[in-house]
């Protein structure tokens, strides 16, 4: 190794240590005394966008590539950078000039399957991590990358799917061993149980506001210990972390550090909360690192893991006995909802605003781009010409893409709707500013076949009526569950003109004023969406027989 070498892995190690000031510091040493060389940019950039610094972190990215047009990782170093800074339109062009030079590159196809799921062109984005599988049957992160693209992909039969789930499983056996481990746990069935939960996502995520009730709930008879994979931390974080008996942070850890870390911690029952999504641990998982393996809230579908023993859902989500038939995991269904929110810690108990002037009837969907998609654009079409006066409100972090933006308009344009009657709005970094903006939609409108969860919630929350489709599998019937909690089942379609009608029904009332979604707030604050203790209660009873399951075992 020579002293280029050794200074570029002593950056890369005060990096991957969190020690980022250092990590700068050194990169910047680098950048001065080599500046013909392509890796001291690329390392630059690395920490540039650690820190948070995107437009450094593509400017570093752009100087590798002009040292060195061909190298992969710098293609891939840029493309990074625009994804951070929600440019996803050059994201996708930077990688695939990438691939250009490298078109066997498994992280530049990778990335630009990102974008393009980011870009509202989920399956354009499939079609890209299909190839890649094809060309990596062995390849265990892209299987994983393929099996999370397909959930938003209409129109694709369950049980492809349920194969591409089932893939990665499978890649796991084969290419992961499993050292044989005598699992510390005593088998006693009524003893005080030890439930780890184990995520990337607590912090401002979605995960957060469900996962925060069984902290605060927690019987008496469960000790949880979190195990966060992750190295951003927020304020979300803090109070979670406040809440927990045992917090292990982990956020540089690698798969086999988080297992082990499960296994010293004598965890009973494991409960995995990522599925699919992005920093997830399942490999971990793979290693069996605790006796009682569940998967539950942040994927809607199986993990395809063999070691995972349940799923957690309940019966609207995955009605028997078609649901069973889709996962790797025994289905553990809860009553009446399998989840339960926890309404934001800074909404006063104030009635949401009403309109503050007149307006037309003003639909509006606050899910992320990745979810919309050529059918759902006619069904929504079909809904505006239905209802003349009305308007569109898209809101997604997506929407800081201009171009994202105008293909959004004319795909709407296309389908029968003027561009003027659509507001794309942008992001916002405050999420009381983000729930304000709920004041300027009368109905919200659920998309498919990737139903909204949060959103769904928060919509309801500030006194939004949803409308859902209810379709065939867990991703697309998480809306009838949320919605037949709270007492709305009159709001669940079963078919795309049941959703239109269901929908212009609501427009025919005219805008909602304060009464009406101050009444919807307490409908949602006293059913069981939002009744914690109970929650709480339902999910430790629920894990209790799965280890009584397991202590029978021989």
């Amino acid at each position: 190794m020579g002293p280029i070498d050794a200074k570029i892995e002593h950056a890369r190690a005060l990096l991957n240590q969190g020690r980022l000031d250092q990590a700068l510091a050194a990169a910047q040493r680098l950048v001065v005394s080599s500046a013909h060389e392509p890796r001291a940019a690329l390392v630059m950039s690395e920490v540039c966008r650690a820190m948070g610094r995107g437009v450094q972190a593509a400017h570093f990215a752009s100087q590798a590539i002009t040292l060195a047009p061909r190298l992969p990782a710098a293609h891939a170093a840029l493309a990074a950078a625009y994804m951070d800074a929600r440019e996803f339109t050059r994201a996708e062009h930077a990688a695939r000039i990438g691939l250009e030079h490298t078109p066997e590159d498994a992280g530049l196809g990778s990335l630009r399957a990102a974008a393009l799921l980011n870009l509202a062109r989920a399956g354009e984005a499939a079609g890209t991590m299909h190839d890649l599988c094809e060309r990596y049957p062995d390849h265990a992160e892209l299987a994983s990358g393929l099996a999370l693209v397909l959930n938003y992909v209409p129109g694709v039969e369950p049980a492809v799917v349920f194969a591409a789930h089932r893939r990665y499983g499978d890649i796991l056996d084969r290419t992961v061993s499993r050292p044989a481990v005598t699992l510390p746990n005593t088998r006693e069935p009524d003893r005080r149980l030890r439930v780890g939960l184990l995520s990337p996502d607590l912090r401002r995520h979605s995960v957060a506001a469900f996962i925060e009730p069984l902290l605060r709930h927690a019987p008496a008879d469960i000790e949880l210990v979190v195990f966060h994979t992750n190295a951003i931390a927020d304020d979300a974080t803090a109070r979670l972390r406040a809440l927990a008996p045992a917090w292990h942070a982990l956020g540089t850890a690698t798969n086999e550090q988080v297992a082990q870390a499960i296994f010293n911690e004598r965890i009973d029952v494991l409960v995995e909360l990522s599925g699919h999504t992005h920093g997830h641990a399942l490999p971990a998982l793979h290693l069996r690192p605790a006796p009682v393996q569940v998967t539950y809230l942040g994927y809607p579908n199986t993990t395809g893991v063999g070691t995972i023993a349940r799923r957690v859902c309940d019966a609207w989500t995955d009605p028997s006995p078609g649901g069973d038939a889709l996962a790797t995991e025994r289905l553990l269904r809860l009553a009446p909802c399998f989840l339960c929110y926890q309404p934001p810690q800074d909404a006063d108990g104030t009635a949401p605003p009403g309109p503050s002037s007149p307006r037309p009837f003003t639909f509006g969907s606050f899910n992320s781009a990745q979810k919309i998609n050529g059918p759902l654009i006619e069904v929504w079409a079909a809904l505006l010409v239905a209802v003349p006066e009305s308007r569109l409100a898209l809101k997604a972090v997506n929407f800081a893409d201009a171009e994202l933006r105008g293909d959004v308009r004319s795909r709407f344009e296309a389908a029968g709707v003027a561009p003027e009657r659509l507001d794309l709005l942008p992001p916002l970094a405050d999420p009381a500013a983000h729930r304000a903006a709920y004041a300027g939609i009368d109905a919200a409108l659920d998309p498919f076949p990737y139903n909204g969860t949060t959103t769904t919630c928060e919509a309801l929350w500030m006194g939004v009526p949803v409308v859902t489709l209810a379709g065939g599998v867990h991703a697309v019937r998480v809306g009838a569950s949320l919605l037949n909690a709270v007492g709305l089942p009159e709001l669940v379609a079963t078919t795309p003109e049941d959703y239109v009608r269901v929908a212009a029904g609501l427009a025919a009332a005219g805008p909602r004023d304060a009464a009406a979604r101050a009444a919807l707030r307490e409908r949602v604050r006293r059913s069981p969406l939002c009744d914690g203790p109970a929650f709480a209660r339902t999910f430790a009873d629920a894990l209790r027989a799965a280890w009584r399951e397991w202590c029978e075992k021989p």
